[in-house]
């Protein structure tokens, strides 16, 4: 049981990671920003 749940832990901590590092890294979409230059 312990490897299974090292296991989900780790996956849960991967996707966390993808998802967040754009966001923290402050990445953005140049084509979006773009449009929001172009709005304003």
């Amino acid at each position: 049981m312990g490897l299974v749940g090292a296991a989900v832990i780790a996956v849960w901590s991967w996707n966390l990671m993808r998802d967040t590092s754009a966001v923290l890294l402050d990445a953005t979409d140049d084509h979006l920003e773009a449009e929001v230059r172009d709005e304003v």
